[in-house]
């Protein structure tokens, strides 16, 4: 029997061994195709000019800008201490928060009943393949991850009313990182009062509520005093403004409005917003002065609530299983798409196949329901808010979740060292 249990505990710790060096396979691979020292890209030219401006204009000048203030405060600190440039930290911390969340993954895969030590590293595995796009890249993402799985492993094996209300303090500094995070609160309220709930304990679960929404509100409150007293309004992180000294200046294109012109006309049919230039957006704004691109979130839904319900299915239905699919070595089926010419007909049975793997484990995953209330508020708050197709790396709090029938399903067929093989295979071919 002693020797089972030690051949047993021999295993599993080969298996996390070899998981572990399969992320740091990622992190390897990833920096030989996006070395640290690339020009910029994307977003990263934004989150940099940030920093700069702290350096120059100190933290309370930042802060009352709207910026991603703590982001930016970590990116100036590590970059001094190393004497390197803003952006070559940037990189480098999202390679640090990407092993931190991985860490932190791990111990949030505990808190769900059924799962075991093959299918907790496999999951793993599988937060690192849809990271491979993100790390050494100056963006934020990967710290808003690691803090949201701080503030829901805090939550999911808190005991007493301190732990509660810190993770309301750690939630908001994740919103201080990406403000994406709001849409989560829903979720933890739910999780808060439903968790372990009794007829003699609904009381102690609604303190615990209001002190989740209390730690998080009296930040959110502070922290936008001083935008409120340059502006008179909340100062949100966007990309709608430059700098000229310490002035802030607002864009004549803002991002809104070529969202809206994606979502709603897309004359030329780009693929994504990204491919959507501002000079089209101007010149569909001049051949139609009648039509007003300058609007708000309801303002749009009212004006253009087919499309933007459509959009919402889009994303729940066909975008969702796409993205776990694209996880997993198995996504490379797609590759059918010669035969059937069609990337809807591809979609509609990637969702057919996540189906029925979830219907298969729709035990697992009653189970484990209350656990899934914070990343599916997460998703269907993002999907419902934003006029666009989801991007993966608003999502990598959420994905390796919902990965997770799928994993188990895997295991439970396959030996996990082939799955952990093949999975090495598709990281190495994909691009």
């Amino acid at each position: 029997m002693k020797a089972d249990l030690l051949h047993f505990k021999s295993g599993e710790k080969y298996i996390s061994y070899i998981a572990w060096l399969i992320v740091l396979t990622v992190v390897i691979i990833s920096g030989v195709r996006f070395p640290v020292s690339s020009l910029v890209v994307g977003d990263e030219v934004y989150y940099r000019e940030e920093v700069v401006y702290l350096s120059k204009y100190g933290l309370y000048h930042a802060l009352s800008q709207g910026t991603s203030i703590i982001y930016s405060s970590v990116i100036y600190l590590f970059s001094k201490i190393f004497s390197i440039d803003y952006l070559v930290g940037a990189r480098i911390l999202s390679v640090v928060f990407f092993l931190i969340s991985c860490k932190l993954f791990l111990k949030c895969f505990e808190q769900f009943k059924d799962l075991g030590y093959a299918e907790k590293y496999f999951g793993l595995v599988f937060f690192a393949t849809i990271s491979m796009t993100w790390l050494w890249k100056g963006l934020p993402d990967m710290a808003c991850a690691s803090l949201l799985l701080t503030c829901f492993y805090i939550l999911s094996i808190a005991k007493n009313y301190w732990q509660i209300l810190f993770s309301g303090i750690v939630l908001f500094i994740g919103f201080a990182v990406k403000p994406i995070v709001i849409f989560a609160i829903p979720g933890i309220i739910l999780f808060i009062f439903l968790k372990n709930i009794r007829k003699e304990n609904i009381i102690g679960n609604a303190i615990k509520t209001a002190l989740f929404v209390i730690g998080f509100t009296v930040c959110f409150i502070i922290y936008h005093i001083p935008g409120y007293q340059a502006y008179h309004r909340l100062m949100l992180e966007d990309k709608n403004h430059t700098y000229v000294a310490d002035k802030r200046v607002e864009n004549h294109n803002l991002w809104n409005e070529r969202n809206i012109y994606y979502a709603a006309f897309n004359l030329h049919h780009k693929p994504t917003e990204w491919y959507v230039t501002w000079e089209e957006v101007d010149s569909f704004k001049q051949q139609h002065p009648e039509i007003n691109l300058k609007m708000g979130y309801s303002e749009y839904v009212k004006k253009y609530f087919s499309t933007w319900a459509k959009e919402i299915a889009n994303k729940v239905f066909l975008s969702l299983p796409s993205d776990i699919q694209q996880g997993f070595f198995f996504s490379k089926w797609t590759l059918a798409n010669k035969l059937f010419k069609s990337f809807f007909i591809i979609r509609m049975i990637t969702l057919i196949l996540i189906a029925v793997i979830f219907f298969f484990q729709r035990q697992f995953i009653k189970q484990n329901l209350l656990l899934y209330a914070i990343p599916l508020s997460l998703f269907l708050g993002i999907s419902i808010y934003l006029f666009t197709p989801l991007q993966n790396n608003w999502l990598l709090f959420c994905m390796p979740f919902f990965s997770l029938p799928v994993v188990k399903f895997l295991t439970r067929y396959i030996n996990v060292m082939i799955l952990f093989a093949l999975q090495v295979g598709y990281i190495i071919i994909t691009k």
